[in-house]
């Protein structure tokens, strides 16, 4: 079995017709694709946004800390952070 038609299949039986619905929050908030990874979860979502209708929209990030004066916090580490709730930087 080929793993990117399993997905892509899984995609499309979770979410028939995303093309006509993908703006409808109530369409989204009714379903869900479980996965055992989050590294999974990021793959995933980035198929499922590649099929959302209309523009992208690109929103950007700071990748600095405030009040960081002895650089504890360095751009490549929070780059490599991905919260909850937030897409990858």
């Amino acid at each position: 079995i080929d793993p990117k038609h399993s997905v892509s299949k899984l995609i499309n039986v979770i979410f028939p017709s995303l093309g006509q619905n993908g703006i409808s929050p109530s369409y989204i908030s009714t379903r869900a694709i479980l996965s055992t990874k989050n590294e999974y979860v990021d793959e995933l979502n980035e198929k499922l946004i590649d099929r959302f209708p209309g523009e992208e929209q690109i929103y950007y990030s700071f990748h600095s800390a405030v009040d960081d004066p002895h650089n504890y916090y360095p751009p490549e580490f929070l780059n490599s952070l991905t919260p909850n709730g937030l897409p990858p930087h």
